[in-house]
């Protein structure tokens, strides 16, 4: 059964306990209150009727030497005068019913004290009436008037208003049984909002959500239940994000170690089986070692990406020229090669930072550069400020890359030009690696391009110890 179910049935129970007790009550008190009502207003007039009767029968007797033939004629028209009000009267004399017309079971017998009576209520001939009874005054104490009212009509109107009070307890309870089922239906609907969700989640939906809003307990519970499934939901997506990331990073790397291992087995395959010439066998070698060195640069590349994640930064002033220099220094081959010109611009003496670390993200940088020039061109290598920050910058002249590039460049073993790459001992880590470093400076780094136009790197250090130690130059 649900929780709304329950307070329906528990609230409901006891409402019809407490209205039905209420009804009688009600009825109860009335009823009460309409015989005590009747029993006074019967003793006032029983009062008046015996004084009336005492003082009639005292002279009647005076007057007649027959008493009975007197009491006789003097109850009938006591009787006769009372009837027209529905009361009827009953004389007694030492106990003994002498004339009336009330049953000799519904006689009461007076109290034994004088002005004093009792009274009952009895039913007669499918009526109720209200007797009252007790002695005359002395001297005439033998003789005891019986006094009779009918009071059906009380018990009438009592049953008449009880059938009234329990149609319109009907009603009522109709009406509030109905009110109470659709607010409970209205105040639970939260409930079923969250038991629903919860299913969804259950199911496997981590985007359920309650959007309960409200000030209340249940709708503080539904904020935290979306709050929570929001984190459980952020968390998965960023788990499943790593999880591919690994995936996609093993599969990379098995790719680009299987390739020169496959060149480097065949190669040796044909040294140890094959009879070559000295050029053959010089090739063969110079195969091997390539794909060598091949293997060496990613695993370098590998390892310092782990190191760039779980080694923390030693901050010390690192003069840029000294650096610029020797990133420079590190493309000699290459520039001669290219006949390339590198333009050092610089406008900051020092930052703060790891001089190695930094070197290799400049010559990871510069080297992509490098690689995408074209003969006779410019590479740039720049510092300055900008709003406040150190920004360090490589540019090129070359090839540039297309926008749908430039969202992956920092992917590990993403290559824009894979033949290009693999001809070049590229394996994808440069870029990845560059983003660490930046990351560990508390820097961004940022790559813009346009195809034909070129390529700049944008290494932007937003540390506020940066300034401290700089000057424009």
């Amino acid at each position: 059964m649900k929780l709304w179910q329950k307070i329906f049935l528990i609230t409901f129970a006891l409402f019809i306990v407490a209205f039905d007790a209420g009804i009688f009550v009600l009825s109860n008190l009335s009823y009460h209150a309409s015989i005590n009502t009747a029993r006074g207003q019967a003793f006032m007039e029983y009062d008046f009727v015996k004084e009336s009767f005492s003082t009639d029968l005292s002279a009647e007797l005076s007057r007649n030497s027959n008493n009975s033939t007197a009491v006789e004629a003097l109850m009938q028209y006591y009787i006769g005068f009372y009837q027209k009000r529905h009361v009827i009267l009953e004389l007694l004399q030492n106990g003994n019913s002498i004339f009336g017309n009330i049953p000799k079971d519904a006689i009461l017998q007076p109290s034994n004290t004088n002005n004093e009576y009792v009274s009952t209520i009895v039913a007669m001939n499918e009526r109720k009436w209200l007797i009252v009874s007790g002695k005359l005054l002395s001297p005439l104490d033998t003789y005891a008037l019986v006094y009779a009212v009918d009071i059906t009509k009380i018990y009438d109107d009592q049953a008449a208003m009880t059938n009234k009070l329990i149609f319109v307890g009907i009603g009522i309870t109709a009406g509030f049984s109905a009110m109470l089922f659709i607010i409970l239906r209205r105040l639970t609907k939260p409930i079923r909002i969250l038991q629903a969700a919860a299913d969804k989640v259950a199911e496997g939906d981590y985007d359920a959500r309650t959007n309960i809003r409200g000030y209340d307990d249940i709708s503080d519970l539904a904020v935290r239940f979306d709050e929570m499934t929001a984190q459980v939901s952020a968390h998965l997506s960023e788990q499943m994000m790593i999880a591919q990331s690994k995936q996609e990073f093993i599969d990379n790397f098995a790719h680009e170690l299987r390739t020169p291992l496959t060149t480097i087995y065949g190669n040796a395959e044909l040294l140890k089986h094959t009879r070559l010439s000295e050029d053959e066998r010089i090739d063969a070698i110079s195969s091997i070692l390539d794909n060598v060195k091949r293997m060496q640069h990613v695993s370098q590349k590998l390892l310092d990406m782990a190191l760039t994640r779980e080694t923390a930064i030693e901050w010390h002033t690192v003069n840029l020229q000294t650096l610029f220099e020797t990133v420079a220094d590190s493309q000699n081959t290459r520039q001669i090669e290219k006949n390339l010109k590198i333009i050092i611009d610089r406008h900051v003496d020092s930052i703060q930072g790891d001089f190695v670390l930094l070197q290799t993200l400049l010559i990871n940088l510069l080297d992509n550069a490098v690689k995408a020039s074209r003969e006779s061109g410019n590479v740039y290598l720049s510092a300055y400020f900008q709003e406040g920050s150190v920004v360090l910058e490589v540019r090129d002249e070359g090839c540039g890359m297309a926008k749908e590039h430039l969202q992956r460049v920092f992917e590990p073993f993403y290559r824009t030009d894979k033949a290009r790459s693999r001809k070049e001992g590229g394996a994808g880590l440069g870029l990845a690696l560059c983003k660490q470093i930046a990351e560990a400076h508390q820097a961004t780094l940022r790559i813009a391009s346009e195809l034909g136009q070129g390529t700049t790197a944008f290494v932007k250090i937003t540390t506020p110890q940066q300034l401290d130690d700089n000057s424009a130059t």
